[in-house]
Parts: structure tokens; C-alpha cells; sequence
């Protein structure tokens, strides 16, 4: 038994913290008072816990933990997650949408060849969606993009990023495949006057181009 310093109160060892620099091996005020006087002292000085718990939340290690408890959290509550996230953005849709506009509009100014070659990937998709598509069209695309020494397939002048256009020969609005065999590359000027006619309506001159 030990009596509490702050309290008066004669109570066991066990409602004592444990303390090696005392001699019993204790606290001198029982865990009680000890809690009351830590919630009090939170109340006087609230700045001071605020700027520790900032710390330790905004530690490199503590955000790796945190991320790998969410994650296991998440992989053995998906449908649970899944919900909740589904509900909370029905409840935000604007917010939402204001968010996502902005990251967008920032990773675009940020990467304007991969947003300009996103957005002319996911044109073709949508127009080739009626007419069908193969797998190879997207490694078809990323290989004319890749490819240094690369050529007007109707023109045959030196292409570069700024006037590099992929174009389906035979056009997608006139029942043209979205696949490797249909896809070429062509300068700016070539293209947008095709438009959507074929090769020999417009009279472009074919040349053979090493992809």
C-alpha cells in the first residue's frame, strides 16, 4: 500500500505508474491525479501539445505506418471502404469534382506531351469504339511516339513533337479499324486536311515510312 501525495489516499501498488528513479520503484501520486493533472495542464497550454502531435503525426516513419495500417484495413474491409467512399462523394459530388478538375488542370500544365498524348489516346478509344479495335494499337501508338527518326507517312517531311500527329489512313468515321495495320504517322498539316477522307479522295502521295 502507498499513500497518494496529491490526493492523500492509501491505495495499492497497482493505481501507482511505475518509476524506477524512486526507491519503492513507483509513482509519488496514483494514476488518477497523475490523469488530472496531464488534462489540466493540456487545457493551460494547448499550443504545446498541438505542435507535438503535429510532429510526431508529420514523421516520416509514423506516415508509413499509418499507410500500411489502412491498407491492411482496407484489403480486409474492401466492400466496407468501398461503400463508404462511394456514399461520402455522393454526399460532396461538387466538391468532388471542383477537387479533381484542379489536380487535373495541375498535372496537365505540368506534363503537356503526356496530357496531349492522353487526350489523343482516349479519342481514338471512344472513336474506335464502334468500329472496333485490336490490341496492338496502343503498342502501334507508343511506338510511333517513341520512334526519334520518324517521317510524314503522306508528305514524308522530318516530324517532331510539335508536329507529330498519329492518323488512322482509313478514317474511323468511315468504318476504319483502330489497329497497328491503319495507323500511321503524319504531320499536323497532312492530317487536318485529310480530316475524315481517305488517302486517295484527298490525292496524298503515299511513302513508304520506317516506323
Amino acid at each position: 500500500m502507498k499513500t497518494c501525495r496529491t490526493c492523500g489516499q492509501e491505495k495499492g501498488l497497482d493505481d501507482f505508474h511505475r518509476n524506477k528513479a524512486r526507491g519503492d520503484g513507483h509513482c509519488s501520486i496514483c494514476k488518477k491525479c497523475a490523469c488530472l493533472r496531464a488534462n489540466l495542464h493540456r487545457k493551460l497550454h494547448p499550443e504545446v501539445y498541438l505542435r507535438i502531435e503535429r510532429e510526431r503525426h508529420n514523421r516520416p516513419d509514423r506516415r508509413t505506418q499509418r499507410a500500411q495500417i489502412s491498407l491492411r484495413y482496407y484489403r480486409a474491409n474492401k466492400e466496407l471502404c468501398d461503400k463508404r467512399a462511394r456514399l461520402c462523394r455522393e454526399r460532396n459530388l461538387e466538391a468532388y469534382r471542383a477537387r479533381e478538375a484542379k489536380k487535373s488542370a495541375k498535372w496537365r500544365a505540368e506534363n503537356p506531351e503526356r496530357a496531349a498524348a492522353s487526350w489523343r489516346k482516349s479519342r481514338h478509344k471512344r472513336r474506335a469504339a464502334l468500329s472496333g479495335s485490336s490490341p496492338d494499337a496502343n503498342l502501334a501508338i507508343e511506338k510511333i511516339l517513341k520512334n526519334r527518326k520518324r517521317h510524314c507517312f503522306y508528305c514524308g517531311v522530318r516530324l517532331t513533337r510539335k508536329n507529330l500527329h498519329v492518323d488512322h489512313m482509313s478514317p474511323l468515321a468511315k468504318g476504319g479499324a483502330h489497329s497497328a495495320a491503319n495507323l500511321v504517322a503524319a504531320c499536323d498539316k497532312c492530317n487536318l486536311s485529310k480530316h475524315d477522307k481517305s488517302p486517295n479522295a484527298c490525292k496524298f502521295i503515299k511513302q513508304l515510312v520506317l516506323l
